[in-house]
């Protein structure tokens, strides 16, 4: 998902195979898995009424699935726990909510049961989450290791066992891959996302002070694959050290300083992810005469940087899994009255079938404004030898951009 194509296609995909199954087609696997899955699915009264008081005042479908999706994923843990057949067939809806746990078949089950106990059918869908895109004609189990749920009404998959995942979408692992729907026996595939859906928007306001440091202030809302990591890495980070965690995500771009970070509760979906930063960085530049400096990055994601560290072989023989996504920044930088600028960096441009990249620099009365513009776009999410090239190609001109540096003359030594 960054573009930089890290993951190879599952062999299963393309290498040649030996499969044996006592299985028909895919509507007889489906038949088998639903004729043992089904009646463990049925709502009884406790789920009846705890599903109406969690929907109560929802007038739609779309609003009760939502609801149901949103206690599920906060309140039933995703753990699995199973002997015997447990490994194919899901225990019944009721006991998975007494113990507030469930592996994936658990979990949808219960959704399935308290979707069906207000009017809403559902049925569950077994997917894979390793790099494998293709189904082959002769049916096997080992082609699926997940379930999740489609909900026929609305058109939609869900997925509770990824509780920083918004109803209505799905985690990366999940766009584009082959479903078996178990109450129909139709292979439907999921939704890819759009670039406009997998987004980071920075913008940064940095002040350069008479010694070398820098203040910032910094707003970042993420989307897609990018909101969902970060809400993951920041439920992990909240028990931790915040002086720690700042010294942290500075020195991954050779920076020290102090900061501090603030944003939404991770796992409230429905509400925008954006990261708020002030900071402060150490001196990266001395003042005196002709000097120069490069763009801080502060305590925004960097993503910029971490593309111009990650690399493409452009060799490559097999295809990997990619991604479109879009991603800006907006920088202001002004300078203490006795600072001018003598040289700004050049802008650098790369334009291909796939990939987009602009950015400017340009000289304002706020001070020195920066722009970068990324925008990956592409018509899947496998990708060949030819995506990689671009990637080579793009990567020599984001990392020139980053080496750029901005020179400056002081009127007055430190």
């Amino acid at each position: 998902q960054t573009c930089a194509l890290p993951i190879l296609v599952s062999p299963y995909d393309f290498a040649p195979r030996l499969y044996a199954s006592s299985q028909a087609n895919w509507v007889d696997v489906a038949r088998a898995y639903q004729t043992r899955a089904r009646p463990q699915a049925q709502p009884d009264e406790v789920i009846t009424q705890l599903t109406k008081s969690i929907t109560q005042g929802a007038a739609t479908d779309a609003e009760k699935a939502k609801l149901i999706y949103g206690w599920i994923t906060r309140n039933i843990r995703y753990l699995g726990i199973f002997s015997a057949s447990g490994g194919y067939v899901p225990v019944p809806a009721r006991q998975v909510l007494k113990e507030r746990y469930g592996d994936c078949k658990g979990h949808a089950t219960l959704f399935e049961a308290m979707l069906r106990s207000v009017g809403v059918e559902s049925s569950q869908a077994l997917i894979n989450t390793r790099a494998a895109f293709k189904v082959p004609d002769l049916p096997t189990y080992n082609r699926f290791n997940h379930v999740i749920n489609y909900i026929p009404s609305l058109g939609v998959f869900a997925d509770t066992t990824s509780r920083f995942v918004r109803f209505g979408t799905l985690p990366s692992e999940l766009e584009g891959k082959p479903t078996l729907l178990t109450a129909s026996g139709d292979l439907r595939w999921t939704p890819i996302m759009a670039p406009s859906e997998d987004q980071t928007q920075t913008k940064t306001e940095l002040s350069l002070q008479s010694d070398g440091r820098v203040k910032g202030t910094s707003r970042t809302l993420q989307t897609g694959f990018y909101e969902q990591y970060s809400r993951g890495l920041m439920y992990r980070r909240a028990n931790k050290d915040k002086a720690k965690v700042v010294n942290d995500i500075l020195s991954q771009h050779h920076e020290s300083g102090r900061g501090s970070l603030s944003h939404p509760d991770p796992n409230e979906v429905d509400v925008p992810w954006v990261i708020q930063a002030e900071f402060e960085i150490e001196p990266v530049v001395v003042l005196d005469g002709l000097s120069a400096m490069r763009v801080p990055v502060g305590l925004t994601p960097g993503r910029f940087q971490t593309f111009a560290q990650t690399k493409a072989t452009g060799q490559s023989k097999f295809p990997k899994e990619c991604g479109s996504s879009m991603h800006e920044e907006q920088i202001t930088l002004s300078l203490p009255p006795h600072v001018k600028v003598v040289r700004l960096p050049q802008p650098m441009r790369h334009q291909s079938a796939v990939i987009t990249y602009a950015s400017d620099y340009r000289l304002t009365e706020q001070g020195i404004q920066i722009s970068r513009h990324f925008v990956a776009k592409r018509s899947g999410v496998v990708c060949d030898n030819s995506d990689d090239q671009d990637w080579v190609a793009y990567g020599r001109v984001i990392r020139q951009d980053l080496l750029q540096q901005i020179f400056l003359e002081s009127s007055k030594p430190n």
